[in-house]
């Protein structure tokens, strides 16, 4: 909120709408020398363990840190606390003394408007002037939520957790198309404050050889040259709990020379973090890599972003693939999926029969998969925080400060691989042909056409034909297979638009079982009446990496038409 000054500036008069950018918005690591000491004091030199040791520190929040160091300092503060810190040093408490004015000048100077809106001055230097007041008398408040303002939220949000998934595929389909479809199941645990939003991209294309690389990504610091904010926090969060204690002890009547050294090195922890501050924010503090509403991973065919800031509702927005098409709306369990009208943006409405659980982790369905198309798929996530914190009626172009957005490396799932496996399902295909080429051409299309998915493209495919030609003998109601076996034949189809070496055009590959299904019936004139040609039919992945096998169909046939011997063409 802000009011006018007697020149027409704009004077704060509250903090909302303005907050501290926060130390880092992603998770750091390093290496730092910390220091180690005896439970047991004495005073001097010899209560610290030599030598000094490098300490790994892996996906630390460093606001978080630095809260800590302000409450830290507060408590030297306490009414109890300063009197006996007065009289023990009074050097160390009139450098304590500055020491919290220099951090509530530096915090209050990197308070800014959450909101970037065009044309829009907001009163950040009366502000600034307010919350310094606010932080002499309590700095560890400078990064906590307000009560009921919804601002941002200064703490890195937990990655999320990718887990469960699995592919099903039909169990009873009534075509070779149906069979050759499938679904992705995934779950994914993540925060889902207000303030959070779940990126979600899927994969389906050549997956990376080292998915754990990615899924453990973090930002690791090599070890500075100098100290830094993060070597001073790094200390002060090491040290502060094994030298604390000594000093607590003055209020109880304990040795004053034990708590005299206690309070120097504390003194000489905080005022290194005092010291580095300022350097740390001149450069700007490490951000979360891509912030805005980008892809999880960049290999993404299909990105969504999910919204929790208006639960029970989920506000889903799926992200445009190359050439602008989006990608189809998930299923969500417990949620009613949107119709499709080209919209970007959807909300979720939480089924009744089925009550919003805050925090329960969400199951996204992909259906309908093309089996040739998505031969395999991962599921990346990243959590973002703080991006969605523009109000409705904000005014067009408004965003939120990067400073504040906060992003998790994105978390790879494992591979979901689909079998269809139907060794005894009978699908009939070619029916009504008039020729073999015709027949033929229907059992190709049915194998290797399927939906069109925005981003998804076809595959070549590795084809596992065995054929036979089967009469069947008996009573029309108990019939009696007679299976004769005509050949079998291994190929590599070219059925992507470029396809590689080493594979055979789907034409050519038609045209060549054609000649030898004919040349095999002119050879061995076999019976006709209640004929049929029978396939087994393997398809599985074509590439260098070993092939994954995709489809086995046990049972494929084209019902040979009796005396008509042009049919065989």
């Amino acid at each position: 909120m802000s009011e006018q000054d007697d020149d027409g500036a704009p004077v704060a008069t509250s903090l909302a709408g303005f907050a501290p950018v926060p130390v880092s918005t992603r998770l750091m690591s390093g290496s730092v020398v910390v220091r180690s000491y005896k439970e047991r004091w004495v005073g001097d030199d010899s209560d610290v363990l030599l030598p000094d040791r490098v300490h790994a520190f892996v996906d630390i929040d460093m606001t978080a840190w630095a809260a800590s160091c302000l409450t830290a300092t507060d408590a030297l503060f306490s009414p109890h606390m300063a009197g006996a810190i007065a009289a023990l040093d009074p050097d160390c408490a009139a450098a304590l003394a500055g020491l919290r004015e220099q951090f509530a000048t530096l915090i209050a100077g990197t308070l800014t408007a959450v909101l970037l809106a065009p044309g829009e001055a907001p009163a950040v230097e009366s502000a600034r002037a307010l919350f310094r007041r606010s932080l002499l008398e309590r700095l560890g408040a400078a990064y906590a939520s307000r009560a009921g303002d919804a601002g941002p939220v200064l703490v890195c949000p937990p990655s999320p957790v990718v887990r469960d998934g699995r592919a099903v595929t039909a169990s009873a389909p009534g075509s070779v198309a149906e069979a050759l479809l499938w679904d992705c199941v995934v779950t994914v645990a993540t925060s889902q404050a207000a303030q959070d939003e779940l990126l979600l991209s899927v994969i389906a294309k050549d997956l990376p050889a080292a998915p754990a690389d990615l899924a453990t990504a973090t930002c690791v610091v090599a070890p500075p040259p100098s100290a830094t904010l993060l070597d001073a926090l790094a200390r002060m969060a090491f040290e502060h709990p094994q030298v604390w204690p000594h000093l607590a002890k003055i209020l109880k009547g304990g040795d004053p020379i034990v708590a005299r050294a206690a309070l120097q090195r504390l003194t000489a922890l905080i005022g290194e973090v005092a010291r580095t501050w300022p350097e740390w924010f001149e450069g700007a503090p490490p951000a979360a890599e891509g912030a805005g509403p980008a892809p999880a991973v960049e290999q993404a065919g299909w990105s969504y972003l999910v919204d929790f800031s208006q639960l029970p509702v989920l506000r889903l927005t799926r992200l445009p693939v190359a050439g602008g098409a989006l990608p189809p709306w998930p299923a969500i369990a417990g949620f009613v999926t949107p119709s499709e009208k080209g919209q970007a943006t959807d909300r979720y409405q939480a089924e009744a029969s089925a009550p919003f659980a805050a925090e329960a982790p969400l199951t996204f369905i992909w259906a309908g998969l093309p089996l040739l198309w998505a031969p395999a798929v991962q599921v990346a996530a990243s959590a973002r925080r703080n991006a969605n914190l523009v109000p409705p009626g904000a005014p067009d172009g408004t965003l939120v400060d990067p400073a504040f957005v906060y992003r998790t490396p994105p978390v790879l799932g494992a591979a979901i691989r689909p079998f269809a496996d139907l060794p005894s399902s009978l699908f009939k295909v070619g029916a009504g042909a008039a020729t073999l080429s015709e027949a033929m051409d229907d059992l190709l299309a049915s194998l290797l056409a399927g939906p069109t998915l925005a981003g998804l493209a076809l595959r070549d495919v590795r084809i596992d034909l065995d054929i036979s030609y089967n009469v069947a003998l008996g009573a029309e109601e108990t019939p009696l297979d007679s299976g004769v076996p005509i050949f079998r034949t291994r190929e590599t189809l070219a059925s992507s638009p470029a396809g590689s070496d080493g594979t055979v055009a789907v034409a050519a590959f038609r045209r060549d079982m054609v000649e030898a299904l004919v040349a095999w019936r002119a050879a061995a004139r076999p019976e006709d009446s209640r004929a049929a040609l029978c396939f087994a039919i393997g398809l599985s992945t074509a590439g260098p990496e070993s092939p994954f096998p995709l489809v086995r169909l046990g049972r494929v046939e084209i019902k040979v038409p009796m005396a008509q011997g042009d049919w065989w063409q």
